[in-house]
């Protein structure tokens, strides 16, 4: 005699019960952000939008382009850098967006953030939208001298006049024995108000006091009066 199996009850749902989603279903994976999407995101960070990176030149790049220009492979944006006059000069610099790794795929202690061209001499930072030519020659004007593009571009947006350096020695080169960059002949600092505006986070550094302290002193020896501000 065979006896029937009995068969497992249906679970029914209850009104308004969603069903168990499957166990075979795909998950969703993260979509890469592409370079210019890395780009946008960075900038807006530091109150920057996608038409003040148009209007400064900003161009994303991808880490094979970086690569050809750095050796370093990682996504990243270039920034342009231009005379006081607004003609493109052969200096630049690199944003990266990405990671730069170290030997073997290693993490670096220190993480690079910017490059340079090597074996150019630095260059003072001249955001678009001021007539710096006019600015130039006109001490009753005061200047503002920042460190990095970003800031240099975000408080010309606001509206005021502001140049940056790419680093806190980067208004000279010890490697090419120049004690002071050509830039500074550009403007007519006698009498002049001009204000050092350095991160307030980084005057903890013995470095960057030094460095502050000599900026101040060539600017001071070219006849500028000095006001040194410290960024929150």
């Amino acid at each position: 005699m065979t006896t029937k199996k009995k068969s497992r009850p249906v679970r029914r749902l209850s009104k308004g019960a969603k069903p168990r989603p499957s166990s075979n279903r795909k998950k969703k994976t993260t979509r890469k952000r592409t370079p210019r999407q890395l780009m946008l995101a960075d900038l807006k960070r530091s109150g920057l939008t996608d038409g003040d990176a148009r209007k400064a030149g900003y161009k994303p790049q991808t880490a094979q382009q970086i690569n050809k220009l750095t050796g370093n492979y990682a996504a990243g944006y270039l920034i342009p850098y231009h005379d006081v006059n607004g003609k493109k000069t052969k200096y630049w610099r690199v944003r990266y967006t990405e990671e730069v790794k170290g030997a073997f795929g290693s993490s670096k202690k220190k993480p690079l953030r910017y490059t340079g061209p090597p074996g150019e001499i630095p260059r003072f930072y001249y955001p678009p939208g001021y007539d710096w030519r006019s600015l130039a020659k006109d001490t009753s004007e005061s200047l503002i001298i920042t460190e990095g593009e970003k800031k240099a571009l975000k408080a010309c947006k606001s509206g005021l006049p502001t140049i940056a350096v790419a680093g806190v020695w980067s208004w000279r080169s010890k490697k090419k024995g120049v004690a002071a960059i050509p830039d500074f002949d550009e403007i007519e600092w006698r009498g002049r108000k001009v204000y050092l505006a350095f991160d307030n986070d980084l005057m903890t550094k013995p470095d960057v006091v030094a460095a502050l302290n000599a900026l101040a002193h060539e600017l001071t020896m070219r006849g500028a009066k000095i006001v040194i501000k410290y960024l929150q």
